[in-house]
């Protein structure tokens, strides 16, 4: 996938897709680490996704950490902005949003392309949808990251992927199936990987969780 072209239908059509290797699934981070009395430390879960990001860092960029990603090879420049823009709204959405922000490194090391946007900001060549997948051991969390690509702040020519949010949805499991065998068996770090899982899997998860996402892959009639 590393040479193909984001705004392609073939790249981020189903078959495509699911050729891919299976992706590595993330430990997500406790919530109890960044949470008292109920109320969540959004300064922190921002702090704890930077040094993620820092920890797995592949370059930097001017004031950004970047983390190469597994399946197009680019790097993806990750600002306290990128975890921020999530921590918002209800308690289940900022809850979900801090597990996954405190590891966004980790997440979009190992996401993969699914859908591309169109811009919504003049200034931005290209938006595309990945998503990655965590863990807390017994729950799914699926994670849609999107990037904007565009020039780069220093040079105003070089074009660069920045991770722009990420926004996160839980599948609940009660009991270990067939579909969700990528479970952690101890306790591990936050952004570990523990597992893995097909990428057909993956759209099925993106299926339960976004089916709006999911119906915009193209497929093979």
């Amino acid at each position: 996938m590393e040479d193909d072209d984001l705004n392609s239908e073939d790249t981020c059509s189903y078959d495509h897709l699911t050729a891919q290797p299976d992706m590595n699934v993330v430990q997500v981070a406790d919530l109890s680490t960044f949470s008292e009395n109920g109320k969540i430390d959004r300064n922190q879960v921002r702090t704890a996704g930077l040094e993620n990001s820092k920890a797995i860092r592949s370059g930097r960029f001017g004031n950004y950490d970047s983390v190469q990603n597994a399946y197009t090879g680019n790097d993806l420049l990750i600002a306290g902005s990128s975890i921020r823009h999530g921590l918002s709204g209800s308690f289940v959405r900022l809850s979900v949003n801090s597990k996954l922000g405190a590891v966004v490194g980790s997440l979009a090391q190992n996401a993969i392309p699914i859908n591309a946007l169109q811009p919504t900001n003049s200034n931005v060549e290209q938006t595309y949808a990945m998503a990655g997948v965590g863990t807390d051991g017994v729950n799914d969390y699926l994670g849609i990251i999107h990037v904007n690509r565009q020039t780069s702040a220093v040079d105003k020519v070089e074009l660069l992927d920045y991770v722009h949010s990420i926004n996160g949805r839980v599948r609940k499991n009660n009991s270990f199936d067939a579909k969700s065998t990528h479970y952690a068996t101890e306790t591990v770090a936050p952004g570990t990987v523990v597992s893995k899982i097909s990428i057909a899997d993956v759209l099925e998860l993106v299926k339960d969780l976004h089916p709006d996402v999911y119906y915009t892959i193209p497929r093979t009639i």
